[in-house]
């Protein structure tokens, strides 16, 4: 449970309770009433949001710290929100899913962040490493990426954001959550493996199976959408050329038979090393000791409610039973939103939610401050 401000001060001593009632004149026999003691009320902090920066690999991440209303001596949750694929800023603006554009971009990570924060927790979101002013992604002073960047970048930015707010004056240290949004999901049992201490991960919207599997199923996916609203199989291939080419790519990178150097707009070793994670995340599962929450929509299209069976299967047969939760909210799309109409070729703009469903944050914050936070404290 949060640790609250201190409260209005306690209540005085019953004066009637130590009256004397020995002899001797009435005017004698009175006695002044003992001084009520009180408690001084915390002067709390406003809620804020503070630009904070913290060094990995050798580069200062920019970021912000999202702060609930606090007394001084306050220690509240944290969450480090963790970016998917692509370069994203701090916000993680999302305009759209797979085949599926909204016509507005929802700010994820600055809305999960602002809602948590009204529930008394700590949010660190921050510009991921290949967003920058060299591709027009963030005006933020970040160098262009190494070429040979891979996964373990993510990996390691994730854990700095957590060792950074661990140590922060108002965190409880004990109660340090990382929640991944796609790729970053899938980076969240390893960041688990690597830092005993943090508490519990969340997994967003992540997917159970490896890259290469994800994007078939997404190639696949697509497929049946445009057949469904008559493309030809010429208009069709067109369209995935592109895709099919990746996915092609990737399955000649698994078999070891890819000979070129890049695939794609990342290098092989880039998607070889994003591959490998998915593929060691089993072994770390079966020591893992902290739980993980798999959050997923019914309405995601980049990866499906299928992915979360996965996961869930893999918990069911785990030897260690640290936790693990599994949902499905119907409605959620990857972005996050929800779309009200389930028939999609009757979509019109209203249904689709202009902010992260309210549903899916009252299942973070209730995972967190009841699940997470009750059992630490």
């Amino acid at each position: 449970m949060l640790t609250a401000c201190a409260g209005a001060g306690s209540p005085g001593v019953d004066p009637g309770a130590d009256l004397a009632e020995g002899p001797g004149p009435a005017s004698d026999s009175r006695e002044t009433d003992p001084p009520t003691v009180e408690t001084p009320e915390c002067e709390p902090t406003e809620a804020a949001e503070r630009s904070v920066e913290f060094g990995s690999n050798g580069l200062n991440l920019k970021g912000t710290l999202s702060l609930p209303i606090l007394c001084p001596e306050d220690r509240v949750p944290a969450v480090v929100l963790v970016h998917g694929s692509g370069p994203h800023d701090r916000n993680s603006a999302l305009g759209g899913q797979l085949s599926m554009a909204f016509g507005f971009q929802i700010p994820v990570f600055e809305q999960i962040a602002r809602e948590l924060s009204k529930a008394g927790l700590a949010v660190l979101r921050y510009d991921k490493r290949t967003c920058g002013s060299f591709n027009g992604c963030a005006e933020n002073g970040y160098p262009t990426p190494d070429p040979a960047i891979t996964i373990q970048a993510f990996l390691d930015d994730a854990l700095a954001a957590a060792d950074w707010v661990k140590r922060q004056p108002n965190i409880d240290p004990n109660v340090v959550i990382i929640a991944g949004h796609s790729q970053g999901g899938q980076l969240v049992p390893h960041a688990l493996r690597d830092r005993p201490w943090l508490a519990a991960g969340m997994l967003i919207a992540a997917p159970f199976r490896a890259i290469d599997a994800t994007m078939a199923y997404q190639a696949e996916f697509t497929r049946t959408l445009l057949r469904e609203n008559g493309m030809s199989e010429a208009q069709i291939d067109s369209t995935l050329s592109d895709l099919d080419s990746t996915v092609d790519a990737l399955a000649q990178l698994r078999a070891g038979t890819y000979a070129g150097a890049r695939i794609s707009s990342a290098s092989t070793a880039f998607w070889r090393s994003w591959m490998d994670l998915s593929d060691d995340t089993p072994g770390i599962l079966e020591s893992l000791d902290r739980p993980l929450f798999v959050i997923s929509g019914g309405y995601d299209w980049n990866v499906p409610p299928s992915e979360n069976d996965l996961w869930k299967s893999a918990f069911a047969a785990l030897a260690i039973k640290p936790g693990h939760r599994n949902q499905i909210i119907d409605c959620v799309t990857h972005a996050l939103n929800c779309v009200s109409q389930p028939d999609y070729k009757a979509i019109r703009p209203t249904d689709i939610g202009s902010e992260v469903s309210e549903e899916f944050l009252a299942v973070m914050r209730d995972f967190i401050k009841s699940d997470i936070g009750g059992k630490q404290r």
